[in-house]
């Protein structure tokens, strides 16, 4: 949590405080597993970063179950150069977002409509043939935390549709 967030949840004695060290040695150890980095889609006032498993994050369910992508969408994609590439397939397998597919040259190319853009496993390339791009398919985000909830509340059915089947799967 950030700034007026943060201070609250403090004063509750729900959390701690931690250095600005604390916190960026807490996003590296997060990435390891896997987890990716979000947070809320908006300019001003960002509230949080939050390190979510893509199979257990209902934001990131709706991602990529739902293709909403509204609420938590990076400014960047994977860029995957071709002539670097030995076709390892490791980025095929840490990919969470079904980004990644090898042709029949085996050579690894980017799904550019299913990149989160989270960057996750670009560092772990061993050929160094990942890098991150700006998106070229981005909107803008949003202005602030209203904004995007308004935003959220039009896009209601959709929603609604994703959680009426979150019941037994959750359970189950």
């Amino acid at each position: 949590m950030l700034d007026d967030w943060a201070e609250l949840l403090i004063d509750r004695g729900l959390t701690k405080a931690v250095t600005v060290e604390e916190a960026i040695d807490a996003l590296k150890r997060s990435g390891s597993p896997g987890l990716v980095h979000t947070m809320c889609n908006i300019k001003h006032a960002v509230s949080f970063i939050c390190n979510c498993c893509p199979y257990c994050c209902f934001v990131l369910r709706g991602v990529t179950e739902v293709g909403y992508k509204n609420l938590a969408s990076s400014r960047f994609r994977a860029f995957l150069n071709r002539e670097v590439c030995t076709g390892c397939g490791e980025c095929l397998k840490k990919c969470n977002f079904r980004a990644i597919e090898i042709d029949d040259q085996n050579v690894a190319g980017v799904i550019k409509g299913n990149c989160f853009g989270c960057g996750f496993y670009c560092s772990d390339c061993l050929a160094g043939a990942i890098s991150m791009i700006g998106r070229d398919d981005c909107s803008e985000p949003y202005e602030t935390g209203k904004e995007l909830l308004l935003k959220a509340v039009e896009d209601k059915e959709r929603l609604n549709l994703f959680l009426e089947d979150q019941g037994p799967r959750a359970r189950g």
